[in-house]
């Protein structure tokens, strides 16, 4: 980052929700509405469960993390859903 920390790029897990959760509300309502395409007051614990919870094979989703285990924070997320109808992917983005 620019102020020098490190950027810890990995999948998410279940237990990210929370720290997913935290991301979600330091976003700007411009950015939630670009990432989500609609308005949104709160990412409820099923919806970042949703997101962090991935199957590997239709869905995947990675978490830019800074700090140590005691107080990591998201900063960033990037996730794809594939429609199995399709075989096109929904691609989500976003960054704080």
């Amino acid at each position: 980052m620019r102020d020098g920390r490190s950027i810890l790029v990995r999948p998410t897990r279940a237990s990210d929700a929370a720290l997913m959760q935290g991301l979600f509300f330091r976003l700007r309502d411009e950015d939630v509405r670009t990432r989500f395409f609609r308005r949104l007051r709160s990412l409820t614990d099923e919806m970042a469960l949703h997101l962090c919870s991935v199957s590997y094979e239709r869905e995947m989703a990675f978490a830019a993390i800074v700090g140590e285990r005691e107080s990591e924070r998201i900063v960033g997320s990037s996730c794809y859903f594939i429609d199995p109808a399709t075989g096109l992917a929904d691609v989500g983005d976003a960054a704080h």
